[in-house]
């Protein structure tokens, strides 16, 4: 009896459904599809194409444009002259298939038009920065700065040259602080 290779499968695209199945046995197997019971055979809109694999071994594949149906699921039948096996197959729903195929392009346009938004916000930023550093730097060249040079710096105690109406004499700032300092109080 042939054995069917469990790894028999079906894939969807936008405008067909393919399928495989392998088969071995000895006698080697012949292969036939099945769509809702109904054996398939070659057409325009149906191409079966088998491959031997050694001498107990066979291969079917099945392409079927989507004018065909909403097949749900199709039989991959194996029979030589000890018996017959089957395989039932899903065909993937239009919405099981991955969504990352067609959802690819749309991810790098999102991926480049935030990569776009942050060049531009740095940009902007530098830019800003650079601004308020000329006129920061441009506020302190206009300042006026003023500084003071003392050529003499005189002692701690100087002599003042006071001239009261009623005094002639010169007085001194020393003379006038040993008197506040005798006086005790300063009165």
């Amino acid at each position: 009896m042939p054995q069917i290779s469990g790894s028999g499968s079906c894939s969807r695209t936008a405008a067909e459904i393919s399928c495989s199945c392998e088969s071995r046995g000895n006698p080697s197997p012949s292969m036939e599809w099945r769509v809702s019971g109904l054996r398939v055979t070659n057409s325009t809109d149906r191409v079966i194409r088998e491959e031997q694999l050694g001498n107990t071994g066979l291969r079917s594949s099945l392409t079927m444009r989507h004018s065909q149906g909403d097949t749900a699921t199709l039989l991959c039948l194996s029979t030589n002259a000890l018996g017959t096996s089957s395989l039932q197959l899903c065909v993937p729903s239009p919405q099981q298939q991955s969504p990352g195929l067609h959802l690819q392009p749309l991810v790098y346009v999102i991926i480049a038009a935030l990569i776009c938004l942050n060049v531009l916000t740095v940009g902007f930023c530098l830019h800003k920065n650079k601004r308020l550093s000329r006129r920061l730097k441009g506020g302190r060249d206009g300042d006026t700065y003023a500084s003071l040079q003392l050529a003499n710096i005189s002692p701690e105690y100087d002599v003042l040259q006071v001239k009261n109406k009623h005094q002639k004499d010169t007085v001194t700032a020393q003379e006038e602080a040993d008197d506040y300092q005798n006086t005790g109080d300063g009165n």
